[in-house]
């Protein structure tokens, strides 16, 4: 078995140490913008993916989840964006930085039904759902460097049928 050293991960350097901070009450242009909450949060996830990274198998994957607003414009979720963006940047570059020999993917999810919202929209995906899809995507070596989109229950299902071999690979 090969060492962390011996693998293949991430080039990130200069971590910021996250401080986990309770969640802001508002967000949006009323509210003070502070750039530790953009810095500190996605700082996180490059640390989480150097460590991890280098310790997948060869058929290994890491997938990212974000929200729609990190690439839809929302009011008063600018904060919520940047840091969706930055994540799913930091996921372009993973991909290229690993040229193939670890799969990174992101899971970009419209409204989700859990627990601090119980109810919603029927179209909507549940935490559950998201679950369903992340392991899908864990378990199709084909599914590479790729950005799929779950905004719906029906979008997921049709991607599950892609995974699964159930339906044509565009």
């Amino acid at each position: 078995m090969t060492g962390p050293a011996d693998r293949p991960g991430p080039s990130a350097t200069g971590l910021v140490r996250h401080r986990p901070r309770p969640p802001p009450t508002r967000q949006g242009p009323t509210r003070r913008f502070r750039p530790a909450e953009v810095v500190e949060t996605t700082t996180s996830h490059v640390a989480v993916a150097r460590a991890f990274i280098p310790r997948l198998d060869a058929a290994g994957s890491y997938t990212l989840v974000t929200g729609f607003a990190a690439r839809e414009p929302y009011p008063k979720a600018g904060i919520i964006s940047m840091h969706g963006a930055a994540v799913l940047m930091m996921r372009e570059a993973l991909s290229a930085e690993l040229r193939g020999r670890r799969r990174a993917n992101n899971l970009l999810l419209g409204p989700v039904i859990n627990r601090s919202r119980p109810k919603g929209d029927p179209s909507w995906l549940t935490a559950d759902q998201v679950g369903e899809a992340a392991v899908a995507v864990a378990l199709d070596p084909s599914v590479r460097d790729e950005s799929i989109r779950l905004g719906t229950v029906e979008e997921l299902k049709k991607e599950l049928a892609r995974m699964r071999g159930t339906a044509a690979r565009p």
